[in-house]
Order: C-alpha cells, then structure tokens, then sequence
C-alpha cells in the first residue's frame, strides 16, 4: 500500500507494520518498545531483503524514532512533517534514514526548528472554585510541569523557557480599619507567566490552552473541575533573549548481530 506514493507500507510476518519512502531513503518498524531487541534485529533484516546490506539505507544507524518529537518544521518530498505523519499514520519504532532534511536532526543536539526564533513573554490567569486547588498547583513541581506542556502544546514551534505560578485571591480578610475586617471577594486564581521562544509573535487561544491544561492536569491527578482560563496577554518581545537547553539527540541503537537461518 501506499499514500499519494509518498510512503509504502507492508506488514511483517511477525505482525509488524513496516514502512519505506518511496524514494528508498527512509525505513520505519513500528513498535512501542524502544528496547526490543527482536524488532530493531527484524528492521535490519528488511532492510537487506528489500534492498541490500551495504546500501547507504542499510548502512545507516538505527534511531528509535518518537513520532511526537519531529521537528514540525521539516518537510519531507514537498510535504510537512504533520502531512507526512498523518498520510502515512507515522507510529514510534525503529527508523533509518539518509534523508538529511528530513532526519539530519536524530544525530545532533540542534532543533531545525529552533533557528530564527524570538523571545517573548505573556500571562494568564486561571480561576478555581477554592483556595486549596489553587495552592496544590501552585505548590508542586507538577503543577509548574502541567502549565508548562500545556502551553507548548497550544501554540505551535514554541520552547517555554521559563514558568512561574502565583496564587492569587487567597487572603480570606483584608483590613478595613484597626478593629474592622471584611471578606475578601476576589475569587482564588493562579496567575501563570510564561517567557518562550516563538518564530512568530503570537499566544496561545484561550480554548485550546484551557483543553490542554486540562488534559495535563488530569495527567498529574491536580484538581482541574470548575476552573476557568482568561484570555491570554498580548505578548511581549523580551530584550534579551534566553538560552533554550539543546534538544537531546537520540542515541543510535546498535543493530545486534543477526544470525544467519
């Protein structure tokens, strides 16, 4: 099978779905475990009987490849990543590739994507039904982790450099006079600051940070039911940009040796 004779694709008698570019430069085994043994062997096998063992192809190190870490920037035979993953129903597994600009990235430390970005900052608040919820996300490290992939995930090419969470509306009393208080009517929120890198001035929708949050609060069992997400800042461009961290390369598997039937 094929789709628009971009990527071909054909199941293994081990049940393994395996796939091939058109222009035999790539080959993808799909498996969810990057430790298998067997299915990183069986990719080597392929290779060899759909080409031959010194082939460019066959010759190349083996990645494991995680599908959801493509650089979202990269195009493949007039295609975009995306396009390609979804035309071919990508899945993780184990991949060769002699396609630079498509693959160059499994062996480097640099994001294509990455190059000609500017850094900005913007802000949001989140309301939540009580102080309680509000201070279990401000308080943890996964709370500050949820927010972070949740606006990552909102807006497309952005590397969050830095978060920082603030609870807000908490005081129960004010002090109105020396021998008076009054209820605090400001509702509790945590206000979330967030300093990014972006190859366009943009934020995140309001709908889609609130779903993804969502989803990464769940995730981390914090609470998430009745809270409510404003629309966000409009952003700013920071004078000085931050220094994203590298995005780890990943390591090559090393093909085991096959023995002959």
């Amino acid at each position: 099978k094929s789709a628009a004779n971009l990527v071909h694709w054909s199941q293994h008698s081990k049940n393994y779905w395996i796939k091939w570019g058109a222009a035999s430069d790539m080959l993808l085994l799909e498996h969810s475990d990057p430790n298998s043994a067997d299915a990183n062997t069986t990719l080597t096998d392929v290779c060899s009987c759909l080409w031959s063992a010194n082939t460019p192809l066959c010759a190349s190190p083996t990645y494991y490849l995680e599908v959801s870490k493509i650089p979202s920037c990269l195009t493949y035979a007039g295609y975009n990543a995306g396009a390609v993953t979804a035309l071919a129903n990508l899945k993780d597994g184990f991949f060769k590739c002699t396609n630079a600009a498509f693959c160059g990235w499994l062996s480097t430390t640099t994001n294509p994507c990455t190059g000609a970005v500017t850094a900005y900052t913007t802000s949001t608040t989140v309301g939540y039904a009580t102080c309680d919820d509000a201070e279990s996300i401000t308080n943890s490290s996964a709370g500050k982790e949820a927010f972070k992939a949740a606006f990552e995930a909102s807006l497309a090419g952005v590397k969050v450099t830095d978060t920082v969470l603030t609870k807000m509306g908490c005081d129960t009393t004010r002090r109105l006079s020396d021998n008076t208080r009054i209820l605090q009517t400001t509702k509790p929120q945590v206000k979330g600051k967030f300093d990014y890198t972006s190859p366009k001035e943009a934020v995140p929708k309001q709908n889609t940070f609130a779903s993804q949050l969502t989803t990464q609060l769940q995730a981390k069992n914090l609470p998430y039911q009745g809270m409510t997400v404003k629309t966000f800042a409009a952003a700013v461009k920071m004078t000085t940009a931050p220094t994203p961290a590298p995005t780890p390369a990943p390591t090559p598997m090393v093909d085991a040796a096959v023995a002959a039937p």
